[in-house]
């Protein structure tokens, strides 16, 4: 038995392990291939799992995030009632060990971002990694509409108000028709697309199918398509995955309406509302007006190619 299907029979138990760690959405997204886990086992116990998505190209191995996926690695299971400290010194074993086996993985780039529950990434610097310090923006207790509704920002406030007349929610807008929408508004700003269609549809029917994942659509009474979202949800946090408006409907409402109308679906599924974050300063500002928390999440990143550090470089100065 493979460390995938051992892995698979771990998720079928375990019921708080992340969306974007999942077998399933791992196979959704890198189409069943490409990806691998790492155990850490104690008395024939899973206690640990370190997942992750390579690159081979041109006979040389990269370890990356997969598409549309905002974190994955390291999750840990830690033992109820454990002391600070040998949660810590548990931690160092678990994280020490898994970095000995990614090494023997033989890459030349290696970047991953991991869950927000990680906040020790002490044992990878100590091993030569580097990291950057992200930020998602999370809508906590999602158990009060009212309350909700009353942390957004008068101007958000206004924006959904004032769409009541005017805009629908659609909640049987189909995954094609988004795809294309999305392909489309990018067009109109001459940009392009950054994820296949056959990957997106793969990701959708995966989340569907297990009523993780649902397409909220604004329009006009004519049924035009103003803006649309695809959020996914695990067993406590739900995901602002990917969103699309049309250019000649920013300043609408749509958009607000459309956040709006997904955190009232989701209440009565998860607690946690997740924007995933941004570094677009203006939809920071944005994803901070609907009274969201701010919260850290490490990107941790170790290059073995000077080439290849310096074409990284080179492109994040350009990007």
């Amino acid at each position: 038995m493979t460390n995938k299907d051992r892995y698979e029979q771990f998720c079928r138990k375990q019921t708080n392990i992340p969306v974007f760690l999942q077998k399933w959405w791992m196979d959704a997204v890198c189409m069943g291939k490409q990806w691998d886990v790492f155990l850490y086992e104690e008395n024939g116990q899973i206690m640990a799992v370190f997942v992750f998505h390579y690159v081979n190209k041109y006979g040389l191995k990269f370890i990356l995030l997969p598409q549309l996926t905002q974190y994955n690695g390291i999750w840990i299971d830690f033992p109820h009632c454990i002391s600070a400290h040998k949660k810590r010194s548990l931690e160092k074993k678990i994280m020490y060990s898994f970095i000995a086996q990614l090494e023997a993985e033989k890459y030349v780039y290696y970047e991953q971002s991991f869950h927000y529950s990680i906040v020790n990434w002490l044992p990878f610097y100590w091993k030569g990694y580097k990291q950057t310090t992200r930020y998602t923006y999370q809508l906590k207790d999602l158990s009060d509409m009212e309350k909700c509704f009353s942390k957004f920002s008068s101007s958000k406030q206004r924006q959904i108000k004032k769409t009541t007349n005017d805009l629908i929610v659609d909640f049987d807008c189909s995954a094609e028709e988004f795809y294309r929408a999305a392909t489309d508004n990018l067009q109109l700003k001459h940009e392009k697309i950054s994820y296949s269609k056959q990957l997106f549809m793969n990701l959708y029917q995966s989340c569907f199918s297990r009523g993780q994942g649902q397409i909220i659509a604004i329009r006009n009474k004519n049924r035009q398509l103003y803006a649309a979202s695809f959020i996914v949800w695990d067993f406590m946090s739900a995901y602002f995955l990917l969103y699309t408006i049309h250019p000649e409907h920013r300043s609408s409402g749509a958009s607000s309406r459309m956040v709006w109308e997904a955190i009232q679906y989701v209440s009565d599924k998860v607690n946690v509302f997740d924007f995933e974050g941004s570094v677009n300063e203006p939809v920071e500002l944005s994803y901070s007006r609907f009274g969201t928390e701010q919260l850290p999440y490490f990107t941790i990143k170790k290059s073995k190619s000077f080439l290849f550090s310096l074409l990284v470089k080179i492109k994040a100065k350009k990007d």
